[in-house]
């Protein structure tokens, strides 16, 4: 049973839709460090207390933290205990107690909120599994047992375009399309086949069909959308904004096509390896956690998710490297994890408490030497304070960008928080978010000195992306020093095992 989330009063507010947006992307702790801010700094403590409850939520639900998810939810009673999300808060805690075979507690939690708010609107529900922990609790309790997945799904579904009005579909062999629906064909033979929205019709080759979404299905090679060829299926659906495009294939070869587009297919055989096994553990965690009946797509074909390049894209070192890993992910406790990496450390790896605000035990800051040569060169950039005042117009009201400073750094060097200035306001942004409003690919990481001028500010530092995990530039040099891929991995992620699936 899925937690309570947020009334949709305050999940539906603008202030929202950023976390939500992160949240519909798999990308789970960059969505917290969304709501995080919110809860600081909002004016209103029933939107604060919201956020926390969307936080606490994400937790329990994508990140598999319960503990993380009551210590939110306490937080939240013990601050708003009067707003409308903390008779919530104390149902979730309950309940997650009730799921963890901690009955005591449980019980203790249900009977908390039945004194607190005993007209709640959950009085039912509460007061059965209060008698539910009651009863399991007089027994000798189970304790609970975590094993590593052996079996999962082949399938992946990844989102290729969000909305276009036209799409031409080609394959290697006849085609064949179905409506998703109901399973009727409703055209086979030769493509190509030119896709179209006429208001609230789907036209093929220009003629209208009954059909929302339908499946593109071939015997070939390969199947072209927008000329890109890829392997597997393609579903088209029809939406209020255009046409979503959808490729359907199975997880070992969207590797294929993902490894050479996030890892040089020129580098170590043991450092592709590591990349594949990384790229499938998120791949896997992330669809996991999207499984839902209105989902259309699984993750994203861009760096939302992990740069996806299709049949067009494979090369033979990166395929062979997906094959020799075939089914290998990366657990923590017997449950996947979120295998973030990036292309260099600068020397250090940094923490996911330090770039979101999340705790994950896997994925702590260590030293990374490499990720560091001598040869390696600075990167430098310079932002005036007119483009700042633009970038961050929103959150500044329209006010000019007077000064910019550095609150605090990490252990690692990274930039925590800094301070924008104007004549009549100051506004703390996380290094991480003012990395990622300016520019990831000017201001290519945090950990970098900022000097200042009348003008602007001038950036200098190392290091490429957030820092997180496994460091593709350090994997390589591991590599070239004789060290293989379950070496390179264990270095990067902390305490994990390496198992492999099957798939049915």
């Amino acid at each position: 049973m899925n937690s309570v989330w947020a009334q949709d009063v305050f999940s539906n507010r603008p202030e929202f839709a950023a976390g939500q947006d992160l949240v519909s992307r798999g990308n789970y702790p960059e969505a917290i460090s969304v709501f995080r801010e919110i809860s600081q700094s909002s004016t209103s403590d029933d939107i604060r207390a919201a956020a926390l409850f969307t936080i606490g939520s994400i937790y329990e639900n994508d990140l598999d933290l319960p503990e993380n998810a009551v210590d939110c939810y306490k937080d939240l009673i013990l601050m708003y205990p009067e707003s409308p999300s903390a008779p919530d808060a104390l149902f979730n805690i309950g309940r997650i107690y009730y799921n963890h075979e901690r009955y005591r507690d449980a019980l203790k939690a249900f009977d908390d909120y039945m004194d607190r708010y005993p007209s709640g609107s959950r009085k039912a529900s509460v007061k059965s599994w209060a008698e539910s922990a009651e009863r399991k609790s007089r027994k000798t309790p189970v304790i609970e047992k975590t094993t590593a997945p052996t079996t999962m799904t082949s399938g992946i579904r990844v989102l290729l375009t969000r909305k276009t009005e036209t799409l031409k579909v080609e394959g290697s062999t006849a085609l064949s399309v179905q409506n998703m629906d109901n399973a009727q064909t409703l055209f086979q033979g030769s493509g190509p086949l030119i896709f179209k929205r006429s208001g609230k019709k789907l036209l093929i080759n220009g003629k209208p069909v009954d059909a929302v979404n339908c499946r593109v299905m071939h015997h070939g090679e390969w199947i072209a959308a927008a000329g890109k060829k890829y392997r597997g299926d393609v579903s088209i659906h029809l939406k209020s904004t255009g046409l979503m495009a959808v490729n359907h294939l199975d997880v070992e070869s969207y590797l294929y096509g993902v490894v050479p587009k996030e890892m040089s297919p020129l580098w170590e055989p043991q450092a592709l390896m590591a990349q594949a096994i990384a790229s499938r553990t998120f791949a896997l965690y992330i669809r996991d956690k999207h499984a839902t009946a209105d989902k259309l797509y699984d993750v994203e074909a861009t760096t939302s998710s992990q740069v996806y390049g299709g049949f067009d894209a494979e090369k033979e070192s990166a395929r062979a490297a997906v094959d020799a890993s075939r089914g290998m992910v990366l657990t923590y406790n017997g449950k996947l994890i979120i295998s973030y990496f990036h292309a260099s450390s600068g020397g250090q790896t940094e923490s996911s408490l330090n770039v979101w605000s999340v705790d994950l035990p896997y994925l702590v800051s260590k030293e990374d030497s490499y990720s560091i040569e001598q040869t390696d060169t600075p990167w430098e950039f310079a932002v005036s304070y007119k483009d700042l005042t633009r970038i961050f117009c929103k959150s500044l009201g329209g006010k000019s960008v007077k000064q910019v400073i550095v609150l605090d750094k990490s252990p690692s060097g990274r930039i925590m928080n800094v301070l924008l200035t104007t004549d009549e306001k100051q506004v703390k942004l996380s290094g991480n978010s003012f990395r990622l409003a300016v520019g990831p690919v000017s201001m290519k990481s945090t950990v970098c000195d900022m000097t200042a001028d009348s003008t602007g500010i001038t950036l200098k530092g190392i290091g490429y992306g957030h820092g997180v995990g496994m460091s593709q530039h350090g994997a390589q040099r591991m590599a070239l020093s004789g060290l293989a891929c379950d070496a390179i991995l264990k270095h990067y992620y902390k305490d994990v095992t390496i198992v492999r699936v099957g798939y049915f």
